[in-house]
């Protein structure tokens, strides 16, 4: 009888893990290199107040011998007309403290889909604030400046809170 409880036990417990591996997998693929290994955190859907959306997600490249320390991100913007140029973004987290401010920023591209414009940008974050970002709990906002505007905050909200519980444990162990 105690040996079929302890199986019992046993496939509850590989069955959770097995569960929280999958929902991180929903949020970040991982993928070994020869010389360290990659981590992509998928593209996060975030809104603003008046409808706009914007999309952002998050590339790493962990070298075995000399870490960079910094992340490839990239972000879309939707809006009714062309978006060639972002000034910045500011990033909060933890009830409105202004995490960073990033200039730089490359326009990728810029086309129309179904009526709507989407423009494609890169920069980098440091790795620090991208761990800052995906801790759970922080209330993520994003301000981009658009010639010279500000435009109300884009929110995170559950899709960032989901990812966040998802991927912190990865998160947490990796660059300590």
């Amino acid at each position: 009888m105690h040996l079929r409880n302890l199986l019992i036990l046993i496939l509850i417990v590989s069955a959770a893990a097995q569960l929280g591996a999958q929902s991180s997998a929903k949020y970040m693929k991982v993928v070994p290199q020869p010389d360290g290994t990659l981590y992509f955190i998928k593209p996060i859907k975030m809104k603003n107040p008046d409808g706009m959306k914007f999309e952002i997600d998050f590339t790493y490249f962990h070298e075995k011998t000399a870490p960079t320390g910094i992340v490839d991100m990239k972000f879309s913007v939707y809006s009714t007309s062309p978006v060639k140029v972002v000034d910045k973004l500011v990033f909060y987290y933890q009830k409105n403290q202004m995490l960073s401010s990033m200039e730089g920023i490359k326009l990728m591209y810029t086309e129309q889909q179904k009526g709507k414009w989407v423009s494609r940008f890169a920069a980098n974050i440091k790795i620090e604030d991208l761990k800052a970002l995906v801790q759970p709990g922080n209330e993520v906002q994003i301000l981009p400046e658009i010639s010279g505007q500000s435009l109300k905050r884009y929110t995170g909200g559950k899709s960032w809170e989901k990812m966040s519980k998802n991927t912190w444990g990865i998160f947490a162990t990796m660059f300590d």
